[in-house]
């Protein structure tokens, strides 16, 4: 519809705010998006990584289907996956506290059910293991069209090993707009403060 959305602070109703907008216009009194490498930051605390690793994981069509069939069952959502170009590793994330009984017995049964639904694999050693990494925190990144931005990803990497932030896992969503990264929970908030730099 084309509607303007005024974002107003009620800590400071002097400031103009900011106005989102189809288009933008760089003379508008309102504040707009600066040439800032990234936009915005979100992030989901506390999280599981499931990593499905295996010889047999390459070329073996429906490993995919079989894995999201066992998740859609047991109504699982799943924020964030990813796969090595050599396919012979899967990587997904599922929401879950670590502190949380209720949810600690979901990743066990997940778990449960892939080693069921892939014993034959992992007798034949096609599949070496079904891993659960713990105290998991996902942070996406949000870029404008992050193919023709160069060096953004480069600065988000660097500034994280320098800083001896351990990224697990990387997916980047085919829209271009964000980088997903997977890090260990105690440096969430450090990362996030980091990363501000760059907004």
């Amino acid at each position: 519809k084309n509607i303007n959305i005024y974002i107003k602070n009620t800590f400071n109703s002097e400031n103009n705010g900011t106005c989102v907008k189809k288009n933008i216009n760089s003379n508008n009194s309102f504040n707009t998006i600066s040439e800032k490498d990234i936009f915005a930051l979100t992030f989901i605390k506390n999280t599981q990584l499931f990593t499905i690793k295996g010889k047999g994981l390459n070329s073996n069509i429906g490993i995919c289907g079989r894995i999201f069939n066992i998740l859609g069952k047991l109504e699982v959502n799943i924020p964030f996956i990813t796969q090595a170009s050599s396919e012979s590793l899967i990587t997904f994330a599922v929401n879950c506290d670590s502190n949380n009984d209720i949810e600690k017995k979901c990743i066990k049964k997940i778990k449960t059910n892939l080693e069921k639904e892939f014993a034959d694999e992992i007798k034949a050693n096609f599949i070496e293991n079904i891993e659960i990494i713990d105290n998991i925190s996902l942070v996406n990144i949000i870029i404008s069209n992050i193919n023709n931005n160069y060096g953004v990803a480069g600065k988000i990497f660097s500034l994280c090993g320098n800083n001896k932030i351990n990224i697990r896992a990387i997916s980047q969503g085919s829209s271009e707009i964000s980088i997903c990264i997977a890090i260990n929970k105690k440096d969430l908030y450090k990362c996030l403060n980091l990363l501000h730099s760059l907004v």
